[in-house]
């Protein structure tokens, strides 16, 4: 139905005209299937081996959040 929409609304447009893509909605269904996915990946959080420390901090940090480890976890996991 959204695409006959499409094809109906884009009749108007003049010839050569740039149109960009319809936006893309993520539906709760996609949503679920893509934090299933994340669920089976063994990750591992990444070793400090004592250079770069921003950048390990920001790779801890997106460990964190994708396992969802709560704040009060963190610091003793990384001592680990």
């Amino acid at each position: 139905m959204q695409q006959l929409l499409q094809r109906s609304n884009m009749s108007n447009i003049p010839e050569g005209s740039v149109v960009p893509p319809p936006a893309r909605e993520e539906s709760v269904e996609a949503s679920t299937m893509n934090e299933s996915r994340l669920a089976g990946k063994k990750v591992k959080l990444p070793l400090f081996e004592g250079d770069d420390p921003v950048a390990w901090i920001t790779r801890a940090e997106i460990y964190f959040e994708v396992q969802q480890t709560p704040d009060e976890m963190r610091v003793k996991l990384s001592r680990l």
